[in-house]
């Protein structure tokens, strides 16, 4: 027998219907009309919960295949220790994913086989600051969104007349995420590709009008107002962004409005 400890990816084929108790909880998404076998009890043989949980038995067929999507095991709790899969495939037929833990104890009666024709690819993506989405937008001011100051910091920009353009935003030029398997580049990458524009004078006047520059320190300067118009007209707002997936020649094959999106079409093309 060899060990096998799996990891958060890994593809599994049951090789026999896996029959056990499924905790009636939120993070249970498993449909109970498809799967349940009717039979329930009410108290787990190890039980760190309510004193009245609700267990229903489940069937997940032979031929089925599960994706580990979590593992957690804590020392001197083993009644918390358990398995995440995500079930997307019944018997070579695809559903609808449905997500779902099953306690250790039962995961360890699964019987499975790796199936040849069943890629797992495994990509490993590195922190980034590769623009996002929405969530990756600068601050609104006044209703005006995608707003970012070109400069390093206030006291920068504020204390260095000669150098307040100096552009330091990672906005300012095109970011790329290279994901790797087991060490080695993959052959497509993902490039930001923002498209800025300077604020308009209505959208200055917004800026203005929000108390932006209220409380901050202007040293030397008489004229504070001119000084944050100047300032204010080095400002830029994003006007439009997607995401392009570049092969290795250079070339842009495909283009996402989502990280996520971009993420899965290579992985999916990884696994062609």
């Amino acid at each position: 027998m060899n060990l096998y400890v799996p990891d958060i990816g890994d593809c599994i084929k049951l090789s026999k219907d896996w029959i056990f108790y499924m905790q009636k909880e939120y993070r249970n998404k498993l449909d109970l009309d498809q799967f349940g076998t009717g039979k329930k009890m009410e108290k787990d043989s190890i039980q760190f919960y309510k004193d009245h949980d609700s267990f229903n038995e489940v069937l997940i067929p032979k031929n089925s295949i599960l994706k580990v999507d979590r593992i957690y095991i804590r020392k001197g709790a083993v009644g918390f220790s358990s398995i995440t899969f995500i079930l997307s495939n019944i018997s070579g037929k695809k559903i609808k994913s449905q997500r779902f833990w099953a306690p250790l104890r039962e995961c360890n009666k699964i019987e499975f086989e790796f199936d040849k024709e069943l890629k797992n690819i495994k990509i490993q993506w590195p922190f980034n600051y590769i623009f996002k989405g929405k969530e990756s937008m600068p601050r609104s001011i006044n209703g005006v969104e995608g707003i970012f100051n070109t400069t390093h910091n206030y006291h920068y920009q504020f204390n260095n007349i000669h150098n307040h353009d100096v552009v330091g935003h990672r906005y300012s030029k095109p970011v790329t995420l290279e994901g790797q398997i087991d060490g080695e580049k993959l052959l497509y990458h993902i490039r930001d590709n923002v498209q800025t524009r300077l604020l308009n004078e209505e959208e200055k006047e917004l800026v203005r009008e929000s108390g932006h520059f209220k409380n901050i320190y202007v040293e030397g300067f008489l004229n504070k107002n001119e000084k944050r118009n100047e300032i204010l007209d080095t400002y830029m707002k994003i006007s439009d962004w997607d995401l392009e997936i570049v092969n290795e020649k250079g070339e842009v094959v495909k283009t996402y409005k989502s990280l996520t999106s971009a993420k899965n079409w290579i992985k999916q093309e990884l696994s062609k």
